[in-house]
């Protein structure tokens, strides 16, 4: 109720900034419905191009993703080319923005398991080693990381890329990295270790 009142203007005239945060908060709220998923693609599509008209491009890409997510959910292969989008954003802005490469290298992991449940395990596996590169970037260059952070993320990256390897055919490359993440897999949530693509 009260984000309808705030993008209809009903409220007192917010700023871009405000209407940016609460087309955020619209779009977390409609994804948890499968029956609003169209009218999430409609608001993260607004909140993609008001959030690059103001140049807040953190925005414009989760705004991208997330109605790329929304169309994945609907269509296999329908958001590809908006969560793709959302990465070549993240990657041009990583270059300057170190508080970009966190996002990036979350998006590259979701991005690389909705092409693994696809089957289109090669382009997972170049997402899925891009992201290791950025955990090793996120190591050197960002200190005030939280400890563990890199090695969960890392144990999140190795469960997936096994399994694309294994797919592919790539036994020895699948039974390495297996094995890396048997090595930090204690370092995830319970939850996460009875994920299917980890095993």
């Amino acid at each position: 109720g009260y984000c309808m009142m705030v993008l209809s203007n009903k409220e007192p005239a917010c700023d871009s900034a405000q209407y940016l945060k609460t087309l955020h908060q619209l779009v977390a709220i409609l994804r948890m419905n499968r029956d609003d998923y169209p009218e999430t693609i409609r608001y993260a599509m607004e909140g993609a191009q008001r959030a690059h008209n103001a140049g807040d491009v953190k925005s414009e890409a989760n705004f991208y993703f997330e109605a790329g997510l929304m169309m994945e959910n609907i269509q296999y292969g329908s958001g590809i080319k908006y969560m793709d989008r959302a990465l070549d954003i993240l990657r041009e802005a990583s270059h300057d923005d170190l508080n970009s490469l966190p996002v990036l290298e979350s998006n590259l992991g979701n991005a690389a398991r909705r092409l693994a449940l696809q089957g289109n395990n090669a382009r997972a596996i170049e997402l899925l080693e891009e992201r290791l590169q950025g955990l090793d970037r996120i190591d050197r260059e960002i200190p005030t990381a939280p400890k563990g952070f890199c090695d969960e993320k890392r144990a999140l990256t190795y469960s997936v890329l096994a399994y694309c390897q294994w797919a592919e055919g790539h036994l020895a490359e699948a039974r390495k990295i297996a094995e890396a993440f048997e090595r930090i897999k204690d370092k995830v949530s319970p939850n996460f270790q009875k994920d299917m693509m980890n095993y």
